[in-house]
């Protein structure tokens, strides 16, 4: 059996790094994978995109970081200090090797549901796998 390489939960990593990093800057907003049946007013959505794997131990994984906030301008300002954070997310987040982020700049993408502002951006991470055998 060749060696065996896990590869740890992005998602998480990136939501755990969020929730401090934004209210470090001030922000009240909700960090998740998961929009609550009542969203509250200024939420951060994290999703894996997927994406290949580079070589034997490294992943290059993708993201979608959806922003809402009660207005255009707030989405987009959580938007954008939201995508600084994730580019600056290089070396060991949450137990998670990250290196060489790339992000779209965000753009508007209204809430088709419930007609909310929301802005997006996608975000391209290198990940460390960890041999398990």
């Amino acid at each position: 059996m060749s060696e065996l390489i896990v590869f740890a939960d992005l998602e998480a990593a990136v939501v755990s790094y969020l929730k401090t990093g934004l209210t470090d800057l001030g922000f009240t907003a909700t960090v998740a994978t998961k929009v609550p049946k009542t969203r509250p007013s200024q939420m951060v959505r994290i999703s894996g995109t997927g994406g290949s794997r580079e070589n034997q131990i490294t992943d290059g994984s993708g993201i979608l970081v959806e922003c809402w906030a009660p207005n255009e301008i707030d989405a987009s300002r959580l938007a954008r200090f939201t995508r600084a954070l994730v580019d600056d997310m290089e070396g060991w987040v949450d137990g998670v090797w990250i290196e060489d982020v790339g992000s779209s700049p965000p753009v508007a993408f209204p809430d088709p549901d419930i007609q909310s502002p929301r802005y997006q951006f996608t975000a391209q991470l290198f990940t460390l796998g960890e041999v398990i055998s």
